[in-house]
């Protein structure tokens, strides 16, 4: 397992990171028994985690 300290990785990176371990979940957890259930959690995180990426990047176009 690698460990990233959070001086290493900015909040866009982190928040690209997290969106790849959801499809990631989501890939896994194909045929679980609890699949509908499990991917109706995950998609509010997901939701969210696109949220706070979009902020950044246009806060980001705003300071240009």
């Amino acid at each position: 397992m690698i460990f990233l300290y959070d001086g290493l990785m900015n909040q866009t990176t982190k928040l690209i990171l997290a969106l790849q371990q959801i499809d990631n979940l989501t890939s896994l957890l194909g045929g679980n028994e609890y699949q509908s259930f499990l991917y109706s959690n995950l998609i509010k995180t997901k939701v969210e985690l696109e949220r706070q990426l979009t902020n950044i990047q246009h806060a980001a176009k705003l300071e240009e």
